[in-house]
């Protein structure tokens, strides 16, 4: 019989204290400030913010961020190319104290077009395609491909490499299609972050990459998995009613459709009141696979470049993936069948 996983996130929020600063007054009220001519200079262009100024176009917005930072780290390693950070955290490969270029300290840098085209009666054609890079070498980020770069590499001499749901596709954060409607909810269809995956950074005190390991590791809204963060082809429903918000998922297909399970579901209920937030998630995974690097060579008859380490419940350490840039999910290490 298959294992199968259960887990349960529940999480509570309390603002902190307002100090006096923060607390309105009459003249912020009554002084509402302008909207500006956003370009009408480049200065003024830079000078404003994406809200007021979006780059949109018949229902489509162009958007993106881009993150880099240069540090110093006392134990560290050096920058993948198809990595999105270095090690903020202490890992196993952290090997020595060196001054480097250090991107998505705060947030991952990504470029995506975002759609919402109004059909009738209220309801929208929606939609997002983003992909997340690095900013310093101008690659997509490929978690797999950094583990492959460091195969038959001794750890001391690693560079930085970490298990993703990001492989190198043109679509590696997300890329779905749906319909929306303020009173029916929202339903979409293709690749999707996991309820968990956004949710969890409104909770998060202090949401950047680079201070916090919530956000630094993607095993937390993984329920221990990281590499399942992201669904291909996932069907996903939420509804807001007035101060409550209910949400479901589920995967379609399994390793040969690129995702990191055979099987994934989510569901989940929160709430507003007041300054009280509170969401629960329960989430259902089926052999979900955890990929890494071969500290010695691979089975016979599999290129070192191009192959990870899998790990799952019904499937033994040993086994082989390949990893190369063009699969859709980056927790698989492949689209062959299980077993191989």
């Amino acid at each position: 019989m298959k294992r199968l996983c259960l887990a349960l996130l529940a999480i509570i929020a309390f603002p902190r204290f307002a100090d006096a600063a923060d607390l309105p007054s009459n003249k912020d009220a009554g002084a509402a400030a302008a909207t500006p001519d956003c370009f009408s200079s480049f200065w003024s262009y830079l000078n404003s913010s994406p809200e007021n100024c979006p780059l949109s176009y018949a229902g489509f917005t162009l958007y993106g961020a881009l993150d880099g930072g240069y540090g110093y780290s006392e134990h560290g390693a050096p920058l993948n190319p198809n990595a999105d950070k270095v090690n903020y955290a202490i890992a196993r490969n952290s090997n020595g104290a060196l001054w480097q270029w250090s991107p998505n300290g705060l947030s991952t840098s990504a470029v995506g077009i975002r759609m919402k085209e109004d059909i009738a009666d209220g309801w929208s054609l929606v939609g997002v395609v983003e992909a997340g890079i690095n900013p310093f070498t101008g690659r997509l980020i490929n978690g797999p491909k950094s583990q492959a770069d460091n195969n038959l590499t001794k750890q001391a001499n690693q560079d930085t490499n970490f298990g993703s749901s990001r492989a190198g596709q043109w679509d590696n954060s997300q890329g779905y299609i749906g319909v929306s409607n303020k009173d029916w909810g929202t339903v979409t269809l293709g690749r999707t972050n996991s309820l968990t995956q956004d949710t969890q950074s409104n909770y998060d005190p202090v949401g950047a990459v680079a201070f916090s390991m919530i956000n630094f590791s993607a095993l937390s809204a993984g329920f221990g998995a990281g590499q399942t963060v992201r669904l291909n082809e996932a069907v996903t429903y939420r509804l807001n009613y007035q101060n409550f918000r209910l949400a479901a998922q589920t995967q379609i297909g399994g390793y040969q459709q690129g995702n990191a399970t055979t099987g994934q579901y989510q569901g989940q209920i929160g709430a507003d009141f007041g300054n009280f937030s509170f969401d629960a998630i329960a989430g259902f995974a089926r052999d979900a696979v955890h990929t890494s690097s071969f500290s010695g060579s691979p089975p016979a008859g599999y290129d070192p470049a191009d192959v990870l380490k899998r790990t799952s419940p019904t499937i033994s350490a040993s086994s082989c993936w390949p990893a190369t840039s063009g699969i859709r999910s980056g927790s698989m290490a492949a689209l062959s069948a299980p077993g191989r």
